[in-house]
């Protein structure tokens, strides 16, 4: 949490804002005098100030409170006002798949990146990043073209064993997720 910056009374000397009694003051070391007026209104505009301050941090606290609770219950994230759709808590590449596919998975690189991923409360360049279930090295997050499953220490990069090339959200996608196969050569489209 951070603190509130302390007010700057530079402009406003103490013996104004204390000047609210009932009657008239003079400031004889200053030379003038005090209106009961003058001083309340100056002392309301910096209190205004200050809770204008204080509002504002409130308001990102709560935000940044509500992602939080969020990424840690279940249920869906909101987003930046630019992004139009809720991320979800869980997503799963792979699902029901026949045995013969299955067969040909295994023992793939690629296949380690199937399975559930869980959101988390961090963006990777500007969009939201899920870390898998099980093996918390691995993620699925946007590469700047699309979305990709990758390993932590190429967080972001355009590298992942499994690519989903649509900027969109990666669960409302047409597009075809593709495997990198071990060899190097063309993506598999899956």
């Amino acid at each position: 949490f951070s603190t509130l910056p302390e007010p700057d009374f530079s402009l406003c000397p103490i013996e104004l804002i204390s000047a609210c009694d009932a009657t008239p003051s003079a400031d004889k070391a200053h030379g003038f005098a005090v209106q009961d007026n003058d001083a309340s209104q100056m002392a309301l505009y910096y209190m205004g100030q200050l809770y204008d301050v204080a509002a504002d941090r409130v308001s990102a606290l709560k935000d940044e409170s509500a992602r939080l609770l969020l990424s840690c219950s279940g249920g869906l994230q909101r987003l930046s006002p630019d992004e139009d759709w809720d991320a979800p808590m869980l997503l799963e590449i792979g699902g029901e798949c026949s045995s013969a596919e299955r067969e040909v998975a295994k023992g793939m690189k690629w296949s380690a990146y199937l399975g559930v991923y869980k959101l988390e409360n961090r963006e990777v360049n500007g969009k939201p990043a899920w870390r898998h279930a099980e093996r918390p090295h691995q993620w699925l997050a946007f590469d700047g073209v699309g979305w990709a499953a990758q390993p932590s220490d190429r967080l972001g990069d355009r590298f992942g064993w499994l690519q989903l090339r649509d900027a969109g959200p990666p669960h409302l996608s047409k597009a075809v997720w593709q495997a990198a196969p071990d060899d190097g050569s063309q993506w598999l489209d899956k």
